[in-house]
């Protein structure tokens, strides 16, 4: 079966009443650079997940676009599994080794 693009899971925000506060089982790595007007498909598809115990930690690869940054951090406090640290930019790999470091799992 061929995947369809038109198809967008992300386009939507489900609202679930999962328990959030638990102990996280697994750690969601992302690479954060200029990208506020996608990153909310990212979003809304981590937070639809029905799997509640994990930490979502996010890495601004040092944006420079400002509203990227503030959407990042406001989404940040929805949120206490979201994890924002913010870096000079130092490339995908650089910002993912970080994460791991981070990473509590």
């Amino acid at each position: 079966m061929k995947y369809s693009f038109e198809y967008q899971p992300g386009n939507v925000l489900l609202k679930r009443n999962l328990n959030v506060n638990d102990e996280p089982l697994i750690s969601i790595i992302t690479p954060f650079y200029n990208v506020n007007e996608v990153f909310i498909q990212t979003y809304n598809s981590v937070m639809n997940q029905t799997f509640p115990w994990f930490e979502w930690i996010i890495i601004d690869d040092g944006s420079t676009n400002e509203n990227s940054v503030k959407l990042l951090n406001e989404l940040s406090l929805k949120d206490p599994r979201i994890k924002v640290f913010h870096e000079k930019n130092g490339g995908v790999s650089h910002a993912r080794n970080v994460g791991i470091s981070y990473s509590t799992t």
